[in-house]
């Protein structure tokens, strides 16, 4: 469940909790408001334009310069020594077209991922309104509601139409707001600058320390009717079977085979240029293990730094399921969702999965063990079923039968949330 992705999650880094030296706060004067619509096409944008996510043009640029050097080295090789034939030109050109390969791999993979895939994972999408002031970025949507802290902002990033901001370092999810939505365009994209100057974009990592803290501030919503809650952490474990570890599998395993195919290129390239010679097949050997090895020795790092008795904790989070629908505060905000904005669920042994989309890699989970009794688990199982029916797939696709539900308490037997 390392490649999970959760809404409501804290963000994700193997680096320190610093963030910039001053508040993000500090640089905004007078609350900034806005309505208006926000469509796909900008989430996408705040990735490619704005640059969000600094990897898209960073990776770009190296496997570009890489493959630039790679072609000239080859040049230079066939400048110098004499090509017998014809074949040795072709050879040459097999050569580059290989590694060229590889490359365009590498990318189109990249720009697939941060540049279509999580754009899609966004939340907020068409009519949005709010305000950003010292205190907090406040984002409302057709039935979600976000609620940030601006004291835990990670990344601003702006283009000439779009502003985004990222208060989770893994990344995976950031707010967009046209500067169009603004009573004062002019206003936001001077603050939008001063904010990208003091917090500019970074690179995702993987784990925070502040995934695991308890959030300490104050419930902006309020449990509507029936409704019981939950607090505490939900460890990596407590997935297992569900659809949401069956999709970070996928995706973990399409990023593992795309540089093992690049890799593979690469052998081909030096192997048609060169022959099989040892020094130059030993050589790309222990770089292949080297950036394989690094890559999982980081991996293994941030998960060892998240146990707590030998399980890994993926976050803590508290909060509450009523009729209106789902609530949940981890230490870098605060949301509130309708039934209707999930597509759809799935109840396991140990977890209950609320999907926001279609694709089973965003999820929303909340462990059985954030519960205080098995009468809470049962009476959430039972306000799961309850409001099905309002869930865009109602069907409960893979997940195990309700279990326990024979001593559910029914919809509206209590009207007050059992533990704050």
């Amino acid at each position: 469940m390392s490649d999970s992705i959760n809404p409501y999650q804290s963000p994700s880094s193997s680096g320190g909790d610093a963030l910039a030296p001053s508040a993000a706060g500090d640089w905004i004067g007078s609350r900034m408001q806005f309505a208006g619509q926000l469509s796909r096409l900008d989430c996408r944008d705040a990735v490619t334009q704005a640059g969000i996510r600094s990897e898209y043009r960073q990776l770009t640029r190296v496997m570009v310069t890489l493959a630039t050097l790679y072609s000239i080295g080859v040049i230079a090789y066939s400048v110098m020594v004499p090509l017998a034939s014809p074949q040795d030109t072709i050879r040459c050109v097999v050569a580059i077209a290989l590694f060229l390969a590889g490359v365009v791999l590498i990318c189109l993979y990249q720009r697939q991922l941060l540049g279509n895939e999580l754009p899609s994972y966004q939340l907020a999408i068409g009519a949005i309104e709010g305000w950003i002031d010292r205190d907090e970025l406040w984002l409302q949507s057709d039935r979600h509601t976000l609620c940030c802290p601006m004291s835990q902002l990670v990344s601003s990033a702006a283009s000439q139409r779009i502003w985004a901001l990222s208060f989770v370092r893994d990344k995976n999810f950031w707010q967009t707001i046209p500067f169009d939505a603004f009573t004062d365009p002019a206003l936001a994209r001077s603050v939008a600058a001063d904010l990208q100057q003091q917090f500019p974009p970074v690179a995702a990592q993987l784990i925070d320390a502040r995934k695991r803290s308890k959030p300490e501030d104050e419930f902006r919503f309020q449990p509507i009717g029936d409704s019981v809650c939950y607090q505490g952490y939900v460890y990596e474990d407590s997935a297992s079977g569900t659809l949401l570890e069956q999709a970070s599998r996928r995706r973990s395993t399409k990023a593992w085979a795309t540089m093992l195919m690049f890799f593979g290129a690469v052998l081909a390239s030096i192997v048609v240029m060169g022959g099989f010679q040892p020094i130059l097949l030993i050589f790309l050997l222990i770089w292949g293990v080297y950036v394989i090895a690094s890559v999982y020795l980081k991996i293994w790092r941030a998960r060892r730094t998240s146990k707590l008795e030998d399980r890994v904790i993926a976050w803590y989070s508290k909060g509450w399921l009523d009729q209106a629908g789902y609530c949940a505060m981890t230490a870098v905000g605060q949301s509130r969702s309708s039934w209707n904005f999930f597509d759809h669920y799935e109840i396991t042994e140990r977890v209950i999965g609320l999907y926001p989309h279609q694709s089973n890699a965003c999820c929303c989970l909340i462990a059985r063990e954030q519960f205080a009794d098995d009468g809470d688990w049962q009476q959430a199982q039972s306000l799961v079923l309850a409001n099905a029916s309002q869930f865009t797939n109602a069907a409960n696709p893979g997940g195990l039968p309700p279990t326990g539900l024979g001593n559910a308490q029914p919809p509206g037997a209590n009207s007050e949330p059992k533990r704050d």
